[in-house]
């Protein structure tokens, strides 16, 4: 077994204790893990202090969520949704309805304001990446067949479980 002396605490440890060097996987660190730790943490420590650095470091958070696109919002179909369909915007409310955190109410149409399915929270979004809505039309589409039919939507969802492994037995529908 291969070792080496941490040249901060002076301490024989194995090879395995030393991070690998950027610039070549082949050679290691001169410190060991948890010194170069230690002396992250204590500069840290000695920065956060600063408030010129503590500004700083907001700055360059703020722009690499920008960067990183986490500013854009990843529902911006629901809000869509909401926005065309404001009747429909608490559908819990409207069915009485108290489920687990996870189950969720899908409209299968949001022309047909009485009516709606309960299904499990993995299984609503799966159906979400198989079918697409119209925003015009309030319907639902699966590549280029119109779901305008409440039997013609649960057969999307049956072959949705099938392929996934859910069940359809959990698949409820409610109407007012």
């Amino acid at each position: 077994m291969e070792t080496r002396v941490c040249k901060r605490c002076g301490i024989e440890k194995s090879i395995d204790e030393f991070y690998t060097r950027s610039d070549n996987n082949k050679l290691r660190d001169y410190t060991c893990k948890q010194c170069r730790k230690d002396k992250i943490h204590q500069n840290y420590l000695s920065k956060i202090e600063d408030d010129a650095y503590v500004e700083k470091e907001r700055k360059r958070g703020r722009e690499k969520y920008v960067r990183l696109g986490y500013n854009k919002r990843k529902t911006n179909a629901c809000s869509e949704k909401e926005k065309a369909y404001p009747s429909l915007r608490n559908a819990r409310r409207y069915f009485n309805v108290t489920t687990s955190s996870d189950m969720e109410l899908h409209h299968w149409n949001y022309n047909v304001t009485d009516s709606v399915i309960l299904l499990n929270r993995r299984l609503h979004h799966r159906l979400h990446t198989s079918i697409s809505l119209d925003l015009n039309e309030g319907i639902y589409y699966r590549e280029s067949e119109k779901l305008d039919s409440l039997e013609k939507h649960l057969n999307v969802i049956k072959s949705v479980c099938e392929d996934n492994g859910f069940d359809f037995s959990s698949v409820v529908v409610l109407t007012k």
